[in-house]
């Protein structure tokens, strides 16, 4: 299992939800949309932030996934389970439309995490300073739908089998980064 994670590189195209008028607003729809809970009326409106490259996987307000056209082609061409996909108006930063993109919602679900099975290990930081890290993200496994692409209960995270991650290298999908479960490194 993959933790899917979007990256940012120099210059990478962000874009920010501005679907409702507060940020608790925005955050309350966006997981709804992300959860399979809400299925919009309308496309949900993304607006520049900041960057000008688009990659297949943006940078956008969480818990949002906007992935390119050719990454949903991916998903639908490996038979990926646990995913379905709503409308997004995306504009660039002249209010110029974006085609190509919309959102993921994930439909596949796992138990909780269990933060308890994660091992820690001391690291040494740029300043000299020893910080610790968690390594692992680990779930009961008994509680897994089998879903290709899932979520674990109660977070945002995004989670993918070997099959969507061998899919997702072989099309060069780009703007994430598909790291190990039992590898995955993390201060909190």
């Amino acid at each position: 299992m993959y933790y899917f994670e979007k990256v940012g590189k120099r210059g990478s195209f962000s874009a920010t939800c501005v679907a409702a008028e507060t940020a608790d607003a925005r955050l309350t729809l966006l997981e709804r949309l992300f959860h399979g809970m809400e299925i919009p009326m309308a496309p949900i409106p993304f607006r520049w932030a900041e960057g000008s490259r688009l990659y297949d996987v943006l940078l956008s307000t969480l818990p949002s996934e906007l992935l390119s056209a050719r990454c949903f082609h991916v998903l639908e061409t490996a038979r990926a389970t646990g995913w379905a996909r709503y409308p997004i108006e995306l504009r660039g930063k002249n209010d110029e439309p974006i085609d190509g993109y919309s959102g993921l919602t994930v439909t596949g679900r796992c138990g909780p995490l269990r933060y308890d099975r994660s091992r820690v290990e001391t690291r040494i930081g740029a300043s000299g300073k020893p910080y610790k890290v968690k390594i692992g993200l680990y779930f009961d496994e008994g509680t897994w739908d089998g879903s290709d692409v899932f979520t674990p209960e109660g977070t945002t995270f995004v989670f993918v089998t070997v099959k969507v991650k061998q899919a997702l290298e072989e099309a060069k999908i780009t703007g994430v980064d598909l790291t190990a479960l039992v590898i995955f490194e993390r201060q909190w």
